[in-house]
Protein backbone atom coordinates (compact mmCIF):
# COMPACT_ATOMS: atom_id res chain seq x y z
CA UNK A 1 0.00 0.00 0.00
CA UNK A 2 2.77 2.63 0.96
CA UNK A 3 4.29 1.36 -2.64
CA UNK A 4 0.87 2.80 -4.30
CA UNK A 5 0.79 5.83 -2.83
CA UNK A 6 4.59 6.64 -3.58
CA UNK A 7 4.17 5.82 -7.35
CA UNK A 8 0.53 7.76 -7.24
CA UNK A 9 2.41 10.88 -5.39
CA UNK A 10 5.10 11.01 -7.74
CA UNK A 11 2.43 10.71 -10.84
CA UNK A 12 0.40 13.94 -9.34
CA UNK A 13 3.75 15.77 -8.98
CA UNK A 14 4.94 15.05 -12.48
CA UNK A 15 1.64 15.99 -13.62
CA UNK A 16 1.24 19.34 -12.11
CA UNK A 17 4.94 20.00 -12.82
CA UNK A 18 4.08 19.59 -16.20
CA UNK A 19 0.70 21.51 -15.94
CA UNK A 20 2.50 24.68 -14.40
CA UNK A 21 5.45 24.51 -17.10
CA UNK A 22 2.96 24.70 -19.50
CA UNK A 23 1.27 27.67 -17.90
CA UNK A 24 4.35 29.05 -17.34
CA UNK A 25 4.91 28.82 -20.99
CA UNK A 26 1.94 30.57 -22.09
CA UNK A 27 1.98 33.03 -19.90
CA UNK A 28 5.85 34.10 -21.59
CA UNK A 29 4.04 34.02 -25.26
CA UNK A 30 0.72 35.85 -24.36
CA UNK A 31 3.66 38.54 -22.80
CA UNK A 32 5.21 38.79 -26.25
CA UNK A 33 1.96 39.31 -27.58
CA UNK A 34 0.74 41.97 -25.61
CA UNK A 35 4.25 44.00 -26.52
CA UNK A 36 3.66 46.26 -29.13
CA UNK A 37 5.16 45.64 -32.38
CA UNK A 38 9.07 46.35 -32.94
CA UNK A 39 8.89 49.69 -34.65
CA UNK A 40 5.46 51.11 -33.66
CA UNK A 41 6.59 53.55 -31.24
CA UNK A 42 7.03 57.29 -32.82
CA UNK A 43 9.86 57.91 -34.00
CA UNK A 44 11.81 61.79 -33.52
CA UNK A 45 13.45 62.76 -35.84
CA UNK A 46 17.19 64.19 -34.66
CA UNK A 47 17.67 67.85 -34.21
CA UNK A 48 20.69 68.68 -36.30
CA UNK A 49 20.33 72.32 -35.59
CA UNK A 50 21.27 73.50 -38.73
CA UNK A 51 21.96 77.52 -39.04
CA UNK A 52 22.22 77.49 -34.97
CA UNK A 53 25.08 79.18 -33.55
CA UNK A 54 26.31 76.10 -30.51
CA UNK A 55 28.48 75.58 -27.91
CA UNK A 56 30.67 72.48 -28.53
CA UNK A 57 32.52 70.46 -26.46
CA UNK A 58 35.34 68.95 -28.61
CA UNK A 59 36.83 65.56 -26.93
CA UNK A 60 39.84 65.47 -29.82
CA UNK A 61 41.12 65.86 -33.49
CA UNK A 62 41.90 63.36 -36.11
CA UNK A 63 42.93 63.80 -39.50
CA UNK A 64 40.67 60.80 -40.79
CA UNK A 65 37.72 59.99 -39.79
CA UNK A 66 38.16 56.31 -39.14
CA UNK A 67 40.83 57.50 -36.40
CA UNK A 68 37.90 59.27 -34.69
CA UNK A 69 35.29 57.06 -34.85
CA UNK A 70 37.49 54.44 -33.47
CA UNK A 71 38.44 57.16 -30.58
CA UNK A 72 34.56 57.69 -30.03
CA UNK A 73 33.13 55.69 -26.91
CA UNK A 74 30.57 56.42 -24.21
CA UNK A 75 31.18 57.56 -21.11
CA UNK A 76 29.54 55.11 -18.51
CA UNK A 77 26.19 55.23 -19.71
CA UNK A 78 26.42 58.42 -21.73
CA UNK A 79 26.32 58.27 -25.19
CA UNK A 80 29.73 60.59 -25.13
CA UNK A 81 31.05 62.25 -28.19
CA UNK A 82 29.61 61.96 -31.63
CA UNK A 83 32.14 62.30 -34.67
CA UNK A 84 31.57 65.35 -36.98
CA UNK A 85 33.76 67.45 -39.68
CA UNK A 86 35.09 70.29 -38.51
CA UNK A 87 33.51 71.99 -41.48
CA UNK A 88 30.42 71.57 -39.87
CA UNK A 89 30.97 74.44 -37.87
CA UNK A 90 32.51 78.02 -39.08
CA UNK A 91 35.06 79.04 -37.22
CA UNK A 92 36.13 76.04 -35.89
CA UNK A 93 39.43 74.92 -37.77
CA UNK A 94 40.55 78.71 -37.22
CA UNK A 95 40.04 78.15 -33.28
CA UNK A 96 41.48 74.83 -33.11
CA UNK A 97 44.20 75.62 -35.46
CA UNK A 98 43.63 72.97 -37.26
CA UNK A 99 42.33 71.53 -41.28
CA UNK A 100 38.85 71.93 -41.87
CA UNK A 101 38.94 68.41 -43.75
CA UNK A 102 39.57 67.03 -40.44
CA UNK A 103 37.57 65.17 -38.00
CA UNK A 104 36.44 66.26 -34.64
CA UNK A 105 34.90 64.29 -31.22
CA UNK A 106 32.21 67.03 -30.24
CA UNK A 107 28.88 67.09 -28.06
CA UNK A 108 26.75 70.33 -29.47
CA UNK A 109 24.81 72.85 -26.78
CA UNK A 110 22.42 75.48 -26.83
CA UNK A 111 23.32 76.52 -23.60
CA UNK A 112 26.67 76.90 -22.09
CA UNK A 113 25.46 75.57 -18.69
CA UNK A 114 24.62 72.56 -20.98
CA UNK A 115 27.74 72.25 -22.07
CA UNK A 116 30.11 73.07 -19.03
CA UNK A 117 27.88 69.83 -17.08
CA UNK A 118 29.07 67.92 -20.14
CA UNK A 119 32.52 68.75 -19.67
CA UNK A 120 32.16 67.71 -15.95
CA UNK A 121 30.89 64.52 -16.83
CA UNK A 122 33.72 63.97 -19.55
CA UNK A 123 36.57 65.43 -17.25
CA UNK A 124 35.07 62.65 -14.78
CA UNK A 125 35.72 60.01 -16.87
CA UNK A 126 38.75 60.77 -17.71
CA UNK A 127 37.95 62.37 -21.45
CA UNK A 128 39.24 65.57 -22.71
CA UNK A 129 36.83 68.23 -23.06
CA UNK A 130 37.68 71.88 -24.63
CA UNK A 131 34.79 73.90 -24.92
CA UNK A 132 34.38 76.81 -27.71
CA UNK A 133 32.33 79.76 -28.04
CA UNK A 134 29.49 79.54 -29.85
CA UNK A 135 29.60 78.14 -33.66
CA UNK A 136 27.50 78.12 -36.43
CA UNK A 137 26.12 74.45 -37.23
CA UNK A 138 26.09 73.44 -40.26
CA UNK A 139 23.57 70.53 -39.39
CA UNK A 140 25.68 67.52 -41.59
CA UNK A 141 25.28 65.29 -38.73
CA UNK A 142 24.04 64.53 -35.33
CA UNK A 143 26.20 66.26 -32.71
CA UNK A 144 23.70 65.37 -29.65
CA UNK A 145 21.24 68.14 -29.40
CA UNK A 146 18.19 68.03 -27.51
CA UNK A 147 20.39 66.05 -24.79
CA UNK A 148 20.40 69.43 -22.59
CA UNK A 149 17.11 70.39 -20.25
CA UNK A 150 15.28 73.29 -21.03
CA UNK A 151 16.03 76.00 -18.99
CA UNK A 152 12.52 76.02 -17.69
CA UNK A 153 12.87 72.75 -16.46
CA UNK A 154 10.51 71.15 -18.39
CA UNK A 155 12.20 68.51 -20.27
CA UNK A 156 14.81 68.31 -23.22
CA UNK A 157 15.70 71.56 -24.99
CA UNK A 158 14.35 70.68 -28.31
CA UNK A 159 14.80 74.37 -29.72
CA UNK A 160 16.29 76.95 -30.49
CA UNK A 161 17.07 79.58 -27.82
CA UNK A 162 18.29 82.92 -29.92
CA UNK A 163 15.73 84.06 -32.49
CA UNK A 164 16.39 83.74 -35.78
CA UNK A 165 19.03 80.65 -35.04
CA UNK A 166 18.05 77.34 -36.62
CA UNK A 167 16.01 76.44 -39.51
Amino acid sequence: MTRTRLVVATAVALVAGGALGVLANAGEHGAEKRRPPAGSAPRVARDLGAGEELFLVVGGVFDKRPDAVAAARPFGELQGYYVAAVAQFQGLDEHLGVDRSDHVLVSAFRTEAGAREFMELATAAGEPALLTPLMTNRGDVYVGLGQEAAPSGNGPLQRPLRPGSGS
